[in-house]
């Protein structure tokens, strides 16, 4: 049929010598361009500074799903050259007073700032910032309301190898050199019974506004514990009365280089509380508390370490978890998308939560609208007008940018970005 299985042919001294100089000469350079973004870019180097985090599926596949404009804002917020005030100072189309929060804050206009750290956008009375939060926690709390109903369908799934193939019935045995079957000890694998397989009695309580006029629980289950203050409350609250079980999950958008430094810091505040249940001071009642605190960045990276510990002990399957970990990234990097588009509106507008769980077998169904899309012509030149215009009125001038990009982005954006669940 033509088929030829071809030889590969031995590589020589020289040559494989000649391939480790250029392996190593590979390794000296990439270090170099490490430190030097390390030590001496103040701009544009954030992707150095992030370690152990699960980034975003940048697979062929995974991407053909993806509108332009998600994709601009993706690859132009990893390097951080996103048109922020910051960014323009840097290109020259901005002064020091243009380069400021554009919410009056007085800070630096940067990503950073724009996306996780502006301090008037965290006390607005419809928060943008917890807008981003309480999707990514909604598709994680759609995740856990999917598995806790499936239990029923199917037998419990025992920790990540459910599904896992029993061995064939008719296997090798080994034989000794007399010819008689040799003596093995059997060896199984021990697996760990997931949490949500523990019971069956499961009550399911997430900090959302999940309909429209009823307002997120603001309390801890009364029937668990009475305790209020700070460090009272998690964001997603699971507890079995038959079993004296109670699983929380803390969820933090922050930030990707302060991913490690939230989850200590959410640790230590929920800590007193997981040895008050543990010891009976509630109630009387020695619960078997699971805490989870997890991090997913404002950009779509994960605390790898934390997530993955949440999903194994939760029961999810390695299925479960990729299309899990793909929903809760969409999510972040959706409404951050709209977050720096929308980043000149003083006032913002309430948004319904942003659905980006899929299934495992309906993976790819991800939602594709809204976003930047690519800067068109007009925009472009209103670009060199606004530098233009800027150069010519003097530093002090209060004339402002031009409204069409800088403030609600292009005109194929102005239509509502998500429908309400």
């Amino acid at each position: 049929m033509g088929y030829v299985v071809g030889l590969s042919k031995a590589k020589t001294r020289a040559e494989e010598e000649r391939m480790l100089a250029m392996s190593l000469f590979h390794e000296i350079e990439e270090s170099k361009r490490v430190v030097e973004v390390i030590t001496n870019k103040e701009h544009f180097g954030e992707w150095v500074r992030t370690h152990d985090v699960i980034g975003l599926d940048m697979r062929w596949e995974a991407l053909a799903q993806k509108s332009e404009s998600y994709l601009t804002f993706v690859l132009n917020s990893i390097e951080d050259t996103l048109p922020s005030p910051s960014v323009l100072k840097c290109w020259r189309l901005a002064n020091e007073h243009e380069s400021r929060c554009p919410l009056g804050c007085g800070q630096a206009g940067s990503l950073k700032h724009i996306l996780a750290c502006c301090p008037v956008a965290h006390s607005e009375k419809e928060n943008r910032i917890k807008w981003r939060h309480d999707s990514i926690l909604f598709a994680i709390y759609n995740a856990i309301r999917t598995r806790t109903n499936s239990k029923g369908e199917e037998p419990p799934c025992q920790g990540r190898n459910a599904g896992a193939e029993e061995p064939p019935e008719h296997s090798t045995v080994f034989r000794t050199v007399s010819g008689s079957p040799a003596v093995t000890k059997p060896t199984t694998a021990k697996r760990d019974t997931a949490i949500l397989d523990m019971a069956n009695d499961w009550k399911i309580q997430f900090d959302l506004e999940l309909q429209a006029g009823s307002p997120a629980p603001d309390n801890f289950p009364a029937e668990v514990a009475v305790v209020s203050g700070r460090g009272s409350r998690p964001d997603g609250i699971m507890w079995s009365m038959e079993k004296k079980i109670v699983v929380w999950i803390e969820l933090t958008s922050p930030w990707d280089e302060n991913l490690t430094k939230n989850h200590y810091l959410k640790k230590n505040r929920y800590n007193r509380l997981a040895i008050d249940l543990r010891e009976g001071k509630h109630h009387g009642v020695k619960w078997k508390v699971h805490p989870f605190y997890v991090e997913v960045g404002c950009k779509g990276w994960i605390n790898q370490q934390p997530w993955h510990s949440m999903c194994k002990q939760l029961g999810f399957t390695t299925k479960d978890e990729k299309s899990l970990t793909r929903s809760v990234q969409t999510a972040a990097c959706l409404c951050s998308q709209v977050i720096f588009q929308k980043r000149y509106t003083k006032v913002w507008e309430k948004q319904a939560l942003l659905s980006a769980f899929v299934d495992g077998d309906k993976a790819g169904s991800i939602p594709r609208r809204g976003g930047i899309s690519k800067i068109s012509d007009e925009e472009r030149t209103e670009l060199s007008q606004f530098a233009t215009k800027r150069q010519s009125v003097g530093q002090d001038s209060d004339w402002q940018p031009p409204k069409t990009y800088f403030e609600t982005g292009p005109s194929s954006c102005k239509t509502p970005l998500f429908e309400a669940q």
